[in-house]
């Protein structure tokens, strides 16, 4: 999350209660090495539903001229950069929630065998608006584009969705995810006369979060930030002893 806001403030909305759901049971009943006990393998999960409390837009402003216009591309890129902040402002949003980048510049490449005329320029300018106001800068991006119908080249980028209290939410997955690994174990060793016993090993997988209803999964860990609601997912993968 790059270039987040600094503010903290925001409420975030749980959507729903945590589903104790697990999606994979390894089971690897094998014998180990360790005081000659035999250990059951499972794998538990936990997930929970949320709905991001933050938000990021972001959206640019192009001109296209020459070396011998270079000075008119600068004042109307300064022009057009100054109408989208207006519309942003006037929409609602503070001017410490908007970040203006400089002017950037890259020539525009023509095939030397086909190229007509004098060099072009492309000067962009690129605008970020950082919020708590999901709602709102959702929105925006759906309205945004009414500047188009002024004649601004305006490129609009899609609207990231985020989660700022994951480290929170990740710590209660973890304990539930344990829980359910436990679980899933007494199920597997049901009618087999033996018993659960102390932990050999644990280790946690890493934090998935992903669109609702998602059955994706990385094994790097995922932040989808494509929609509001979002789904947290935690694994574990427990060793634990028989008796």
């Amino acid at each position: 999350m790059k270039n987040f806001l600094q503010q903290q403030m925001g409420i975030v909305i749980i959507s729903a209660t945590v589903i104790i759901a697990v999606i994979i049971a390894s089971i690897a009943y094998t014998q180990k090495g360790m005081s000659h006990q035999d250990i059951i393998s499972v794998t538990g999960s936990s997930i929970t539903s949320v709905v991001s409390d933050k938000a990021k837009f972001s959206a640019t402003v192009k001109q296209v001229t020459t070396a011998d216009a270079m000075a008119e591309g600068y004042k109307n890129i300064a022009k057009d950069a100054a109408r989208l902040q207006q519309y942003v402002i006037d929409f609602g949003f503070s001017p410490e929630e908007i970040t203006l980048d400089p002017v950037a510049v890259s020539e525009i490449w023509q095939d030397p065998e086909y190229a007509q005329g004098p060099k072009e320029y492309e000067l962009y300018r690129h605008m970020t608006v950082h919020s708590n106001k999901v709602d709102e800068v959702t929105r925006l991006g759906q309205e945004i584009s009414v500047l188009g119908e002024e004649g601004m080249f305006l490129q609009i980028n899609s609207i990231e969705y985020f989660y700022s209290k994951l480290a929170e939410a990740r710590v209660d997955l973890l304990s539930k995810a344990m829980e359910d690994a436990y679980l899933r174990a007494q199920v597997l060793v049901k009618g087999m006369h033996t018993r659960i016993g102390g932990l050999s090993s644990v280790s946690a997988g890493l934090v998935q979060v992903r669109q609702p209803n998602s059955t994706d999964t990385s094994d790097y860990g995922m932040y989808d930030t494509s929609t509001k609601e979002k789904e947290i997912m935690v694994t574990v993968h427990a060793d634990l002893f028989l008796k």
